[in-house]
């Protein structure tokens, strides 16, 4: 048995139930290469002896896969499990814990929600649509460590409640997510070492002509955005990356991911 990586999910709200999309790797010095193919289920558990498969999958070794799963308002445990189709002994898993947040149906007139972030491969001219869409959750990352071709990314989420009417105020920000030691500020100040506090920000207001949400029908209004980030400016190091949403005079809606920027 191996123990897959750490991968990304995202919890996003309908109706009456809870999307669920998981991406991770098969990837461990156990795993053959790719020449390899696992039978993959994602199991869900309410208790020991309540387990159901909520999702099946065929992958290859060393690579990624993405799997989407619909679920109900109990916490679960899920399992990913991968078994090697060939006579070899070998299987893979990977297991977590979900709380899911409330479906739309159980939210009261008035409140507002904003889902999780979702880290995606951009979006391409000749390939993905260019309106957000949910469907672009099949190019979630499986991994939140980022090496030098991954500074292009997508960000995906959405926001509940909200029309595409509503004056909002949105920033998207990656901070670093480290402490600058005394040496490598004296490097710094002697042009001789990068500095990590750099940052990245965005602002914007919405109703926007450059900025337009796609929007799902449901018991109340689910407003979809992605934009694009470019890290490249970034000095390698563990950033967290969050958006926040706020109508002018309200709460601030707010969401997070920590990920990290190799070398």
């Amino acid at each position: 048995m191996v123990q897959l990586p750490e991968g990304q999910t995202v919890l996003l709200r309908r109706d009456t139930n809870i999307v669920l999309v998981t991406a991770h790797n098969l990837t461990s010095p156990a795993i053959p290469s790719k020449s390899s193919r696992f039978d993959v289920l994602l199991l869900a558990a309410q208790s020991e002896n309540l387990i159901d498969t909520v999702a099946h999958d065929v992958a290859e070794g060393g690579g990624a896969f993405v799997m989407r799963a619909l679920l109900g308002r109990r916490p679960v445990v899920m399992s990913v499990e991968a078994a090697l189709l060939d006579s070899t002994p070998l299987s893979a898993r990977a297991r977590f814990g979900v709380q899911p947040p409330p479906t739309l149906q159980m939210m009261r007139a008035g409140d507002i929600a904003i889902s999780d972030l979702a880290i995606v491969r951009p979006a391409t001219v000749s390939g993905d649509q260019a309106a957000p869409s949910d469907g672009r959750l099949g190019k979630l990352l499986s991994s939140l460590v980022l090496d030098a071709s991954q500074r292009r990314i997508g960000l995906y989420w959405e926001t509940y409640g909200l029309v595409p009417t509503d004056i909002v105020e949105i920033a998207v920000e990656v901070q670093p997510d480290l402490s600058v030691g005394t040496l490598r500020r004296i490097g710094m100040a002697l042009r001789i070492a990068n500095d990590p506090t750099r940052s990245l920000t965005i602002r914007w207001t919405e109703p926007s002509l450059q900025q337009r949400p796609s929007q799902l029908p449901g018991a109340r209004p689910v407003l979809l955005r992605e934009i694009a980030l470019n890290l490249e400016p970034l000095a390698p190091g563990p950033y967290l990356l969050r958006v926040s949403v706020r109508k002018p005079g309200g709460a601030t809606l707010s969401s997070g991911r920590r990920l990290v920027l190799q070398r």
